[in-house]
C-alpha cells in the first residue's frame, strides 16, 4: 500500500465552507477513485490541514487527483502546497 499525503493551506475565514465542500463533494468523489483503501483529513493547525489517502498500490497513488495537485484548490480557500507519495510500512 502507498499513501498520498497532501499538505495544504486554508484561509481561516473560509474554513467552514471548505469543510462543507469536503463532506459533500470531496469525500464522495475520493471514494470512487480506483484503488482507494482509506482516507483521512486532519484539522488545520496554524491554517495548514493535512490529508492522507491510502491506495492499494504505488501506481494508484501516483495517478493525479483532480484539483488536488500543488497550486490547485480542492475547496474554497484551500490551496495544496505539496504532495508526497510514501509506502505504508505498518498499520494496526
Amino acid at each position: 500500500m502507498h499513501a498520498r499525503i497532501a499538505y495544504s493551506v486554508v484561509d481561516p475565514g473560509q474554513y467552514e465552507t471548505a469543510r462543507k465542500v469536503l463532506e459533500t463533494e470531496i469525500l464522495p468523489r475520493v471514494r470512487q477513485i480506483p484503488g482507494v483503501v482509506a482516507g483521512y483529513w486532519l484539522e488545520p493547525i496554524d491554517g495548514k490541514p493535512i490529508s492522507m489517502v491510502v491506495f492499494e498500490s504505488k501506481e494508484a497513488a501516483e495517478v493525479p487527483v483532480p484539483n488536488a495537485q500543488p497550486g490547485e484548490s480542492p475547496a474554497p480557500g484551500v490551496t495544496v502546497e505539496r504532495v508526497e507519495i510514501r509506502e505504508v510500512i505498518g498499520q494496526i
